[in-house]
């Protein structure tokens, strides 16, 4: 069976629209999406809409609160951002509809995937902690339930695998290109996507995961969109300038 994961789109309805046609050319049973469908960038509806489409045709799994997402529910956390986060926050509280607020206060935090797999936005213990070290990778390895081998995460907008091998050897893979990464029963994972809607690994193409449950296989896959209209949209809607120049650099 072969599952979607995906995370941090970030109203980025052109990304969002690249993903949505490459994923139609594959054979698969859901999606896990880990968070952050809003912030940033200027179609939070669009992303707010494809969300509850997938939903309703079955094909979610997880539907995980980001940061971003809570922040536009409840603005009070907006003051944990930097300027340039919290100027789109509010900005995007101001142009998402009822509708898709209602929808947003249905996503949950960390949840079971299956008999050995969880899913969570920043880490298994807090949305708003940062998976950036392999000190941090081994504190949320610990946290680990009984039987779980690996966790899905986001967050940080960069494609990479912690992997913990049964001697307790910590590796780190960085998953800059696609590839097809075999996991192995004896170790256990935290397994991040990358971002739909705005990386931040030097390369300014989507990312996200085939993950192949049968053969234990995760694959990343790698896009290129037509960022410049997100970008011009950005300018238009008076949204900070850094969030366009995010999306051209990759950072």
């Amino acid at each position: 069976m072969n599952l979607i994961v995906c995370s941090d789109i970030h109203s980025n309805k052109e990304a969002l629209q690249t993903f949505c046609e490459d994923i139609s050319s594959f054979d698969y049973s859901g999606i896990i999406f880990l968070g952050d469908l809003i912030g940033y960038n200027p179609d939070p509806e669009e992303a707010v809409k494809t969300a509850m489409k997938w939903e309703k045709e079955g094909k979610l799994i997880t539907k995980i609160s980001g940061n971003h997402d809570n922040a536009v529910l409840d603005l009070n956390n907006a003051n944990r951002f930097n300027s340039n986060a919290r100027r789109a926050i509010i900005w995007t509280a101001e142009n998402i509809s009822e509708t898709s607020m209602k929808w947003l206060k249905s996503m949950t935090g960390p949840v079971k995937i299956n008999e050995k797999a969880i899913a969570c936005h920043g880490s298994i213990r807090d949305s708003n902690e940062y998976i950036f070290n392999e000190d941090i990778a081994l504190d949320n390895f610990l946290l680990f339930p009984e039987n779980i081998q690996m966790a899905f995460f986001g967050h940080t907008h960069v494609p990479i695998i912690y992997e913990l091998k049964n001697d307790d050897t910590l590796i780190t893979h960085w998953m800059n290109e696609e590839i097809e990464f075999f996991l192995d029963e004896r170790s256990k994972y935290l397994i991040n996507p990358g971002s739909v809607g705005q990386p931040r690994n030097g390369d300014n193409r989507l990312s996200y995961i085939i993950w192949d449950t049968k053969k234990n296989v995760i694959h990343y896959k790698k896009k290129n969109y037509n960022y410049i209209i997100t970008q011009k949209k950005i300018y238009e809607a008076k949204l900070p300038e850094i969030s366009a120049m995010r999306l051209e650099e990759g950072y």
